[in-house]
């Protein structure tokens, strides 16, 4: 799965209602360094929940994710993979 997410310097994420990205609250992350590429570290499953809940649309592969960004002429975002094992609704 995927998310469109912005480049700034917190976790914010595209709800598509807009061009503006918003912090999620409750989803806690941990942001790992790993050389000059930074590595968010959260609970997939959990997450993937919480995006659910708060309107976020999540893609199946990254070309659709992509799509939706260009249609929509976003800028300053990149896109976030997700491997949840279990999705609650």
């Amino acid at each position: 799965m995927w998310a469109i997410i912005s480049t700034s310097k917190n976790l914010k994420f595209f709800d598509l209602k807009g061009t503006t990205a918003k912090e999620i609250e409750g989803l806690s992350y941990f942001v790992k360094h790993k050389g000059h590429v930074p590595e968010i570290l959260f609970e997939h499953n959990f997450a993937v929940t919480t995006l659910i809940e708060h309107g976020v649309p999540l893609f199946i592969n990254k070309a659709d994710a992509k799509s939706e960004a260009v249609a929509l002429n976003l800028t300053g975002f990149k896109y976030l993979k997700l491997t949840p094992t279990i999705i609650k609704f």
